[in-house]
Parts: C-alpha cells; sequence; structure tokens
C-alpha cells in the first residue's frame, strides 16, 4: 500500500535532509526489490535529526509511526 500508493516517495521527499542516495536506497529496498536487512542498515545510518524529519514526513501523510493506543 505505501508504495503502490505512491505514499513513501511522497514521504521521502518530504523529508528533505535524507541524503538523495539514501533515500533512493530506501524506496528501491523498500519497493522495488525488497530486503529488511538494507532498509534497516540504511535506517540505522540516518542521524537522529534524519530520522525525525523521516517520522515528522511519515506523520504529514497521515501514519502514525510506532503507535500504542492506551488499553
Amino acid at each position: 500500500m505505501l508504495c503502490d500508493s505512491g505514499d513513501f516517495k511522497k514521504v521521502l521527499a518530504a523529508a528533505p535532509t535524507i541524503p538523495p542516495a539514501t533515500s533512493e536506497g530506501l524506496y528501491y529496498y523498500n519497493c522495488v526489490k525488497p530486503d529488511a536487512d538494507k532498509v534497516q542498515s540504511l535506517f540505522i545510518s540516518l542521524t537522529p535529526d534524519q530520522r525525525k524529519a523521516l517520522l515528522n514526513a511519515f506523520m504529514s501523510e497521515g501514519y502514525d509511526i510506532n503507535f500504542w493506543p492506551c488499553r
């Protein structure tokens, strides 16, 4: 859904602090040739500010990340 709808490209575009090569890798290894290890490696390479920008970009597109409702 995230890839087919084009939302992931919008999310990556909304996080301009992430280097283009990293954004391209995140898209490729999430959507074109899924590889969880490579996605994890790319995510780990992000600085805390870049991770926050990615989180905010997901939220700006209406996605909740690591949301745990109260029970």
